[in-house]
Formats: C-alpha cells, sequence, structure tokens
C-alpha cells in the first residue's frame, strides 16, 4: 500500500499546489498509472514537463521521460519507448542511468516486446554484474528471474531453470513469478 498512502496525502491538494512543488505532481501521475489511468497520467506528465523545463530541473524531467517511456510501453509502443528512454538517459547524471534497477528493467522489456532478445539478455547480464557488488538479493533475484523468462521465450528450457533456480536462492523469502517483471 504504499502509493495508496501517498494518494491520500496528495488527495486533499488543489492541482496548483501539486503544480507549485513538480515533485508531488509527479507522484501524482504515477499513482494514476498505477490505477491504470494512463490518459490522466499522461495529462499530470504533460503539465510536470512544464514545470520541470520552465525551472530546468534536469532530474526531474528524466524522471517524467522514464514515466512517459513506461507509458509508451503500456500503449504498446516499445520504440518510441527506447527513444524516451535515451533522452532520459542523457539528462541522468553520468551513470546514473547504468544502475539504476527500474530503467534496466523498462528497457529490457521494450526490447523483449520488439523481439530483440539477445540486446535485452545483455542488458540484463550486465546489470546482474553491478548487482552482485553490491549484494542486493531482491535486485539479483529479479534479474535472474527475468533472465529465466528470457530463456524460457528463446526456447532455452534448461538455461531457464537455471535461473529461476538462482533467482530462488538469491532471495529464499521472494516468489519467482517466472515470467518477466515490470
Amino acid at each position: 500500500g504504499q502509493w495508496q498512502t501517498v494518494e491520500r496525502w496528495l488527495a486533499p491538494l488543489p492541482d496548483d499546489v501539486l503544480l507549485a512543488h513538480p515533485w508531488l505532481a509527479l507522484y501524482r501521475a504515477k499513482i494514476e498509472v498505477h490505477h491504470s489511468r494512463f490518459n490522466e497520467a499522461e495529462a499530470w506528465s504533460n503539465r510536470v514537463a512544464v514545470v520541470f523545463t520552465d525551472s530546468q530541473d534536469k532530474e526531474g524531467l528524466a524522471e517524467v521521460l522514464l514515466l512517459k517511456a513506461h507509458l509508451l510501453l503500456l500503449k504498446g509502443y516499445p520504440v518510441e519507448c527506447l527513444d524516451l528512454l535515451d533522452e532520459a538517459n542523457a539528462l541522468l547524471a553520468s551513470g546514473e542511468a547504468d544502475l539504476r534497477f527500474d530503467v534496466i528493467l523498462e528497457k529490457s522489456f521494450a526490447l523483449f516486446v520488439l523481439a530483440r532478445y539477445n540486446e535485452a539478455q545483455s542488458i540484463l547480464l550486465g546489470a546482474l554484474t553491478h548487482v552482485a557488488e553490491k549484494n542486493d538479493s531482491c535486485v539479483k533475484s529479479s534479474l535472474l528471474e527475468n533472465l529465466g523468462a528470457l530463456s524460457y521465450i528463446s526456447g532455452q528450457y534448461p538455461e531457464a531453470l537455471q535461473y529461476y533456480r538462482l533467482a530462488s536462492e538469491a532471495a529464499p523469502g521472494r516468489a519467482v513469478l517466472g515470467r518477466l517483471n515490470q
């Protein structure tokens, strides 16, 4: 229920107050996505993009572009999603995009939808190397699970089982779903 809590906090605030604090407006857009109200999410992201652009807040604008990329992927536009991810990456701090789990999964999923399995796998394997250094078992498990899904879709069943087993071992308390996760 973390988004439900944020939604309750933001609900009493009028739109002009949210837009005066663009990060709150961005959270409002993300809440709309979680409720599958994609048009409302897009409207909020467009409004907050103007505020971030006017204030020259590159980090905020990058976050808006990441949200818009996610919306494009949900609407079935993976190529456009990849383009926006590239724009967002250019705005993120040097090297940050390579280490952000959400960006990595979004990009690998867009490539998966485009049947560019080898590229998706390469991104996930690269991320797995970074995660191993940080010893983050939950993220490691999720990356391994996604690698399992890619292997399964590619017809590499023994490899898929191996990835799923490693995912379960990486985070024993986490359920491995056996599908590409977002």
